[in-house]
């Protein structure tokens, strides 16, 4: 099994990061160190970064993850960060239809070890071809460390959030929206 993060913008389409879970968990500490060598290369120069996710809290909607925006806002990577979270069973992310395609070519090839994998989920497509970085052990940080130190996220009541904002403009603040038309903080 693997961890796949995906990103897509206009001047690099498609780029995947994975790790093989013998290397690493699943969990939000190893998400957000994928999510940190992602956004490490030349991925975007845009200073507003606006992600969307699923609403799986344990991997997505977490302090490991709010920590990571606050860093990249606080190095000035970004101005800011928003995070958005699509509704549970209503959504459709333009990955679904890539990782469709890679779980149709998994049935028909004999992956024997994880670089057989690899090899067969970068020749799914044959126009824009997946860009594969695999994660090594020392990629990973611990985040959940640094989350438990920096920050306290209990008046946040995390999992309600459908929008999480970090932003220069707010220094040492977390904005969220739990509906689309009022900002709490």
């Amino acid at each position: 099994m693997y961890l796949t993060i995906y990103h897509e913008n206009f001047r690099v389409t498609h780029r995947t990061i994975q790790t093989h879970e013998g290397t690493s968990g699943r969990g939000s500490n190893e998400i957000a160190s994928c999510v940190l060598k992602l956004f490490l290369g030349d991925v975007t120069e845009k200073k507003k970064l606006t992600l969307w996710s699923d609403n799986c809290c344990g991997q997505n909607k977490n302090r490991m993850i709010i920590l990571l925006w606050i860093y990249r806002v606080v190095k000035g990577i970004f101005d800011s960060v928003e995070h958005k979270f699509l509704v549970s069973g209503h959504y459709f992310l333009s990955c679904d239809r890539d990782f469709a395609q890679i779980e149709k070519r998994k049935k028909v090839c004999k992956c024997m070890a994880p670089k057989d994998l690899v090899k067969m989920i970068a020749n799914v497509r044959n126009v824009q071809p997946f860009v594969l970085t695999m994660m090594q052990k020392e990629n990973f940080l611990d985040f959940k460390e640094a989350s438990n130190v920096y920050l306290n996220t209990q008046k946040l009541n995390i999992s309600k959030p459908q929008w999480i904002i970090i932003d220069q403009k707010y220094p040492g603040k977390v904005r969220i929206r739990e509906i689309l038309n009022k900002m709490e903080e």
